[in-house]
């Protein structure tokens, strides 16, 4: 049986692009994929994050704005080196964003956590022109 943790997908970053496009579409949209009341469970636990767990992708969110986000986090068993993904639906920059970052090999979650952030960052910035 596959591993069926979050962290080790193996979805690319379009993918988790293409899901989130399908989660956030207006009612009607993505009816053939998931339903309405489907997409509208999935959002809200997306969207009441617990604190402790709303890096990677939120901190692009524009101040009042809010945001949905999954996260995944883990050492490999066989290198002890962190895998550390964000996936999420933001407004930055007033544009509504849907971004997926993966990563791997970190030393440790912190690590992760930070090249997840700047990763995201940079993103964005290419989105809306900053870059």
């Amino acid at each position: 049986m596959a591993d069926a943790r979050w962290g080790l997908t193996r979805t690319t970053a379009g993918d988790r692009v293409a899901l989130l496009r399908l989660l956030f579409a207006p009612d009607g949209e993505a009816d053939a994929v998931l339903d309405a009341p489907a997409r509208a469970y999935v959002r809200g636990l997306m969207e009441r994050v617990v604190p402790e767990q709303a890096w990677g992708v939120p901190v692009l969110a524009d101040p009042g704005t809010g945001g949905a986000v999954k996260n995944g986090w883990l050492p490999r068993d066989a290198t002890g080196l962190w895998v550390v993904n964000s996936t999420g639906c933001v407004t930055a920059g007033g544009r509504v964003c849907a971004v997926a970052v993966l990563s791997d090999g970190h030393a440790s979650m912190a690590e992760g956590v930070a090249r997840v952030e700047e990763a995201a960052w940079e993103a964005v910035d290419v989105l809306a022109g900053r870059s």
